[in-house]
């Protein structure tokens, strides 16, 4: 075996435990005449990516491209990249010659749905999952697209299924907790989110995301903030028309008094709700 077989080796074990610099650095003792080896770029492509130098791996995704035009694999690394610096443009160029050397490739179609997705193009992006799903429904990445995409579809019964096929696989995975629990949040179930919120960050403490949406998690669900839920739930505007509907039924009524009580009471609400949230963050210290 030659030096640049030796290295490609090891460097791939050194990505397959997690260590993307030290495959970097077996990578850079390889001799020059050696550097034509498109793997070679690929594995160092890889490893700039995960230690989040997406410039640098870009530029060497393209170095290998320059020696394996129609590398899927390489393709697919340079739209992470691309991605990952904010050129969206560059990301779907990258994605789409991907899928044009390898079209039923489920990876490569999921991460397209991720790319358009994010461009807003959500029902673009269901069903490119459901192709994808179609092709391999076990493909890596299929179950989690199609959670991100019947999230932001706002289909809560569907990524609670999805969500529970996938917990069942891998019961550490932190993006279904993720998911879930902002899912729970934004439909008013507090608690229920803030569990699955802090779950999340424990299972992945690194990620400064996850550790945001935690202690938001643990300041919406604050004993202080419970009568705020409604307002959380439902929103401050229909809230105030229940109030207004309430309050002059009360007066139609003839109860008078009570409507008055009422006004009172929803006032003192109001103000809660103006004054609690920012002392409570404050005490909490937490910043917006």
């Amino acid at each position: 075996m030659s030096d640049a077989e030796q290295a490609v080796a090891l460097a791939r074990h050194y990505l397959h435990v997690d260590q993307p610099r030290r495959a970097l650095e077996t990578l850079e003792r390889v001799a020059d005449p050696d550097l034509e080896d498109p793997e070679l770029w690929t594995l160092r492509a890889a490893a700039l990516h995960a230690l989040d130098k997406p410039a640098e791996a870009a530029r060497a995704a393209r170095e290998g491209l320059a020696r394996a035009p129609e590398s899927p694999r390489l393709l697919y690394l340079l739209c992470d990249c691309e991605a990952q610096r904010g050129d969206a443009a560059a990301a779907e160029r990258a994605i789409l010659s991907c899928l044009r050397v390898a079209p039923e490739s489920a990876p490569a179609l999921c991460r397209y749905a991720l790319l358009v997705a994010k461009e807003g193009q959500v029902d673009k992006a269901a069903r490119l999952v459901e192709e994808a799903a179609r092709i391999d429904p076990e493909a890596g990445g299929v179950a989690r697209t199609r959670m991100i995409v019947a999230y932001l579809q706002g289909k809560d019964e569907e990524l609670a299924r999805h969500g529970k096929a996938r917990l069942a696989a891998d019961p550490d995975d932190a993006l279904t907790y993720h998911l879930l629990g902002q899912a729970m949040l934004e439909g008013g179930r507090v608690e229920e989110a803030g569990r699955h919120l802090l779950t999340a960050a424990r299972i992945d403490p690194g990620d400064n995301d996850l550790a945001d949406a935690a202690r938001e998690a643990r300041f919406a669900s604050h004993r202080l903030m419970r009568p705020l839920w409604p307002m959380q739930r439902f929103g401050a505007i229909p809230v105030w028309i229940a109030a207004i509907v309430v309050f002059y039924g009360l007066r139609a009524t003839g109860n008078r008094a009570a409507a008055g009580l009422f006004g009172f009471a929803y006032l003192a609400y109001c103000l809660y709700s103006w004054i609690m949230p920012p002392l409570l963050r404050r005490w909490m210290g937490l910043s917006r």
